[in-house]
């Protein structure tokens, strides 16, 4: 299924707002902060209704600054056992993120790998999920927890 058929299947996609994705190539520099990942992942940005994950989302996403707060420190095989634990994105799969882990090979893009780290590879690699995001109008209401047995309900 396409993006656009995905979204025309959606009952609520009129609530679904245009958004601007940070998309710059973020690199793993040691001794880079947050701010730097960041600054670097808003060099270069996408509109659109659906998008991706990015890098950027999954960092943020962790509890354990000091351990798994920056690009670097999440692709750190020693802090994995720690940082998949503090990460609220984290969910034991393979997952791709839509921000290139390089400019020279634009292929080659930050996944979430299924240990907790954040890798680069080649975006024709296989066996990776997506999860789409996307931006809802700001008057939207949720209600439900997100669980199976009381999911999100958008209104």
């Amino acid at each position: 299924v396409s993006i656009t058929g995905w979204i025309d299947g959606l009952s609520y996609k009129s609530l679904i707002v245009n958004h601007s994705f940070d998309v710059g190539s973020v690199s793993r520099t040691t001794n880079q902060t947050l701010a730097t990942d960041i600054s670097q992942a808003h060099a270069y940005t996408w509109q659109g209704k659906v998008g991706l994950m990015t890098v950027i989302d999954y960092v943020k996403a962790n509890t354990n600054t000091d351990l798994c707060g920056t690009v670097n420190l999440s692709n750190n095989s020693s802090n994995a056992a720690t940082c998949k634990t503090t990460n609220y994105l984290y969910k034991n799969a393979q997952q791709w993120s839509m921000s290139p882990n390089s400019y020279s090979d634009s292929s080659n893009v930050w996944y979430v790998s299924s240990d907790g780290n954040v890798y680069g590879s080649n975006a024709s690699s296989t066996g990776y999920v997506v999860r789409p995001v996307l931006y809802l109008k700001s008057n939207v209401t949720l209600s439900g927890n997100g669980t199976s047995d009381n999911p999100y309900t958008v209104s």
